[in-house]
């Protein structure tokens, strides 16, 4: 009996050990339970946080996609203006449309003329005395009686 009673108690003492290690997994089934649980709240979390900057992103691209819109729309009119002034404006905008290298040497050439002839009054101006010009310019009467007083002295 007692080869029964030692194997009875080596049994109960197996039977013990394996409910504490049932116990054990138990619990660490749990703990990795509440860890999985934790972790989908902090993926959650996560999600949701990069939600509202996807949300955030979204109302900033749609401002930038309109306030586009609005320039592009302004910059289309500013064309079509452009456009409808150059068909039924000024024959020199025409040309500028037809052929934009001769219009501009034109241009070039109607800057270098206005900058001779400014030059060429400069010189005249200094020469004939730049002062008694510029007076007489600002005030028409003074030309006039400089003038009679000059065509005296020469008489």
């Amino acid at each position: 009996m007692t080869d029964n009673a030692e194997l009875l108690n080596s049994f109960e003492r197996r039977i013990v050990e394996h409910r504490e290690d049932l116990q054990t997994l138990k619990e660490q089934i749990n703990l990795f339970l509440g860890s999985g649980e934790l972790s989908r709240d902090i993926w959650k979390a996560h999600d949701h946080i990069q939600l509202n900057a996807l949300g955030k992103d979204v109302v900033t691209c749609r401002q930038s996609g309109k306030e586009l819109r609005k320039r592009q729309t302004e910059q289309q009119g500013l064309i079509l203006r452009s456009k409808r002034d150059i068909e039924s404006g000024d024959p020199c905008l025409r040309d500028a449309k037809k052929d934009p290298l001769a219009h501009r040497k034109q241009k070039i050439t109607s800057r270098r003329t206005d900058m001779v002839s400014k030059l060429d009054w400069h010189r005249t101006a200094n020469e004939d005395g730049y002062r008694n010009t510029t007076a007489a310019h600002l005030n028409p009467t003074q030309k006039t009686e400089r003038c009679k007083g000059s065509d005296a002295e020469k008489s």
